[in-house]
């Protein structure tokens, strides 16, 4: 199911009636690890409650999943590291990380329009970058995201293998074969010439099937 962080949080006390009625995945949309971040993409969310809402997920027998997003026009190399390192810290059980996409519709495009790199609108789907940072070019931090989703999964690997609850560690191994063989992560790894990575993770899958 997909939901919100502050709902979870809401639903603590009948959280193991989710369970018990099947739900067994939990996508909650965090978007980012810190406050100003989220108050700027009008997420009417915090911090807290983002992290607390995955803590509770995992502590009913639940997979957690999320997103956060990269690519504002102030963002460095430095605030990538430490998005991935935060987002290790809040520790979903799968991530991903988006590249922020301003519809000309969105309370943030005017905000940004001066750095849209990207008018092709067939590209404005969360994973192409469409903004140029002033401290990255478009190619950097389309770099960035993919490399924040190799070493997120690697480190996950050896957590997946190691979980005691089968059905957690065999869901989250099928989980992983489809993510790595999704054609976006496919393409970007082939083109940043990473397919040693996608091979590792690829083949510790196979060893814990």
């Amino acid at each position: 199911m997909e939901t919100r962080a502050q709902d979870i949080v809401r639903d603590a006390a009948i959280l193991p009636k989710y369970r018990r009625a099947g739900v067994v995945h939990v996508y909650v949309g965090l978007e980012a690890t810190d406050q100003a971040t989220l108050d700027r993409i009008g997420k009417d969310a915090s911090v807290e409650e983002g992290r607390e809402s995955l803590r509770l997920i995992r502590e009913n027998g639940m997979l957690s999943e999320t997103s956060f997003v990269l690519g504002f026009p102030e963002e460095t190399k430095d605030t990538v590291r430490r998005t991935l390192e935060l987002a290790r810290y809040f520790d979903p059980d799968m991530a991903h990380f988006l590249a922020i996409t301003p519809w000309p519709y969105a309370d943030l495009y005017e905000e940004v329009k001066d750095r849209i790199a990207v008018r092709d609108y067939s590209r404005y789907n969360l994973i192409e970058p469409i903004i140029e940072p002033h401290a990255m070019t478009l190619r950097e931090i389309d770099e960035a995201i993919i490399r924040c989703y190799r070493d997120f999964y690697m480190a996950k690997m050896a957590a997946f293998l190691g979980y005691p609850d089968a059905f957690r560690r065999d869901y989250m191994l099928s989980s992983m074969k489809l993510i790595m063989k999704s054609s976006f992560i496919v393409e970007k790894l082939g083109r940043l010439a990473m397919p040693d990575a996608m091979a590792k993770i690829l083949a510790a899958t196979r060893k814990g099937a």
